[in-house]
């Protein structure tokens, strides 16, 4: 398994924790009223499993099982892969704090931005991996 593929599903790994665990503390929260401003990370814990597990996990899979180049390097640009991974990333986390800043909007806009680039690029990488042999050599 790529070095890449490997390191994207452990960060989607620990995603899933964070999720869960803010999860837990929403569910605690439901059953027990802790306080009533706890229902504001809602949004932080949808952000962390949708783009945070699930994206990481999709992505991670994707690169690793999806047929490779003839030529080298087999993958892709490595350092396209791996900024894909860093701007989706830097998108959850200005996502998260802008969501948690409860007053900033520009933060989740520019997050959302950063997250379309990363994913639109992996797309594009991932697309040009399953073109037909005869189609890359014309």
């Amino acid at each position: 398994m790529p070095e890449l593929s490997v390191k994207v599903i452990r960060l989607s790994l620990i995603y899933l924790v964070l999720g869960f665990t803010l999860g837990a503390l929403l569910l605690v929260n439901k059953a027990t009223n802790i306080d009533p401003q706890i229902w504001r990370l809602l949004p932080v814990h949808i952000e962390i499993i949708v783009f945070g597990w699930v994206m990481h996990l999709v992505m991670g899979v994707a690169y690793w099982s999806f047929p490779r180049f003839f030529e080298m390097p087999k993958r892709g640009n490595a350092l396209f892969n791996w900024s894909m991974i860093i701007l989706l990333n830097i998108g959850i986390w200005m996502t998260i704090f802008g969501d948690l800043a409860f007053s900033s909007n520009i933060l989740p806009f520019i997050g959302r931005i950063l997250e379309a680039i990363g994913f639109v690029g992996f797309f594009v990488l991932i697309w040009q991996r399953t073109r037909s042999p005869q189609a890359r050599h014309d």
